[in-house]
């Protein structure tokens, strides 16, 4: 056999396996297999998903979105248009345009048949609380969910436009006796992440933090709709590479792996 083609076949079993120990190393840093798997119950026909930003969803909800959207009515909302979506949280309106398209695209890409974009003051939701409570219960009256699912208490990095959403989003669910679950990751992966967590004003947000108590198997069509997802927000590009623990390691490299999503059950 000539030398080169011996090469060759040398040089790319080499790239497979480096692929696949790499994906098996990343698979056991992204997931947590000591959390129980549960299946979504017959009985949960229409969920309702509710984030304050575009981009909110993709990682820890958008798995779950493509995969239910073949059997469940999904209604996902997105309160703000995201014109502080910049590291320093400052004022872009240009961003507005750039991610109602963003947001558009991915609710395509997730075959969200029902989404809804509002224009709350990104980073400003607490001086809007009555306005925002009164859309909310709005949205939920006309849904009519079976599920919700939101950020937890702690708004997961103590952003508090996620904290005052999940606050709202948790009073109207526990009146009206809705399933309301919180999206969320493994403390371990958490700890690893570098979230940007300087956009927090209560520096104890940590305590009102819920952990997963279920996962959400979502396949590799969950996670690859999560890798086509991160593409899409290309105007929040840099934010999702700061966020991971290795940063060498390419975007696709880490998503793959993510066929688990995780939720904390608040009332099942």
């Amino acid at each position: 056999m000539d030398k080169y083609v011996i090469f060759l076949i040398v040089l790319v079993s080499l790239i497979v396996l480096t692929f696949l120990l790499l994906e098996t190393l990343v698979f056991f840093i992204v997931n947590d297999l000591s959390i129980p798997t549960i299946t979504l119950s017959k009985d949960i026909k229409r969920v309702l998903v509710i984030y304050p930003h575009p981009d909110d969803e993709i990682l820890i909800t958008g798995g779950f979105m493509k995969k239910h959207s073949k059997d469940r009515e999904i209604t996902w909302v997105v309160l703000s248009k995201g014109e502080r979506g910049t590291p320093n949280a400052v004022l872009n309106e240009n961003l507005k345009e750039i991610r109602a398209d963003e947001a558009k695209r991915v609710s395509e890409l997730l075959k969200v048949k029902s989404f809804s974009h509002y224009d709350f003051k990104d980073n400003e939701m607490e001086t809007q609380e009555e306005k925002l409570e009164k859309k909310v219960q709005q949205i939920v009256k006309d849904s009519n969910p079976d599920l919700i699912i939101t950020y937890d208490t702690a708004g997961l990095y103590g952003h508090p436009d996620h904290i005052i959403t999940s606050e709202i989003v948790t009073k109207i669910a526990e009146e009206k006796n809705i399933k309301l679950w919180y999206a969320t990751n493994a403390k371990r992966v958490l700890d690893m992440a570098s979230l940007p967590e300087h956009m927090a004003k209560d520096p104890n947000f940590k305590d009102k933090r819920k952990y997963p108590n279920v996962k959400v198997f979502v396949g590799l069509e969950g996670s690859i709709a999560k890798s086509k997802g991160i593409s899409i927000y290309e105007s929040q590009l840099q934010s999702f590479v700061s966020a991971y623990p290795i940063k060498w390691i390419p975007l696709p490299i880490y998503n793959l792996p993510m066929v688990y999503e995780y939720f904390y059950q608040v009332n099942e």
